[in-house]
């Protein structure tokens, strides 16, 4: 069977979100696992994630693949679905409290700072707004 795009990209947009659609059944299929994976269906294993296309640098609603290639960040994403699990809904994380992993984040930050010898740098200098620039550099 031929590796060919047949309608590779089919892009829609609605007023909230940005919904893109890639053909990846193409890809799946070039190694094999297009039984497994590439499309949405059910039984098939998928990983999907829903922008919340709703926001200021996403607007106005035209062009939603580059919208979301050129735009869109991770502070955008509102769900997101793993093998048919929701992790994170409404960007709440739904298998782990947020706290949680904010205080984890906190204390692998502190542990890589400190091995690394830069205790010191977690935090500004005192005279961080009292350092002047040099002369002759330029403003940009």
């Amino acid at each position: 069977m031929p590796l060919r795009p047949t309608g590779a990209m089919t892009c829609s947009a609605t007023w909230r979100s940005a919904c893109i659609t890639t053909d990846a059944i193409i890809a799946a299929r070039a190694i094999g696992l297009d039984r497994d994976l590439g499309s949405l269906e059910a039984g098939k294993k998928a990983d999907i994630i829903l922008l919340d296309g709703f926001k200021p640098h996403l607007y106005p609603p035209v062009m939603p693949l580059n919208r979301v290639t050129h735009f869109a960040s991770a502070a955008d994403v509102d769900t997101v679905i793993v093998d048919g699990a929701i992790l994170m809904e409404h960007r709440r994380p739904k298998q782990v409290p947020a706290t949680a992993i904010l205080e984890q984040a906190e204390t692998i930050a502190a542990w890589v700072f400190d091995n690394a010898g830069l205790t010191d740098q977690r935090r500004e200098q005192a005279d961080i707004w009292q350092t002047r620039r040099k002369a002759g550099a330029k403003d940009f």
